[in-house]
């Protein structure tokens, strides 16, 4: 075992899946019912997480993204600069995944290496 870390706040939060980044770290994506601790601020309902830790296990920066009702996150990739490409679902009518289609839509995001969201 080389590292282990546990984010989170008072309430939910859970990672659903990881991908080893270019350096050696990680990427985590998931969801939080929290509204503070390693997440937020909260949006409302359970929101989209992703969190980036180093190769040694530091983590490096965390987004909470999402609108009144859920959102989560549930796929990641690396890119070949180092940023990340994420997947994930929405019920929210607005927030920062847009506006919803209908009863709960797929949602892609790009963010680059230091946790911005990629221009679209």
């Amino acid at each position: 075992l080389e590292w282990t870390k546990t984010l989170g706040g008072a309430e939910e939060d859970r990672f659903y899946a990881v991908a080893v980044t270019l350096d050696g770290g990680i990427a985590a994506v998931g969801d939080t019912y929290s509204d503070g601790g390693n997440f937020g601020p909260a949006k409302g309902g359970r929101d989209a997480v992703v969190a980036r830790f180093g190769p040694d296990g530091e983590l490096e920066w965390t987004k909470t993204l999402g609108g009144a009702d859920d959102d989560w996150f549930n796929e990641v990739a690396v890119a070949p600069d180092g940023g990340l490409a994420i997947s994930g679902t929405t019920i929210s009518d607005g927030g920062d995944l847009g506006p919803t289609k209908g009863e709960s839509d797929a949602v892609v995001a790009r963010f680059d290496q230091n946790g911005e969201l990629a221009p679209s």
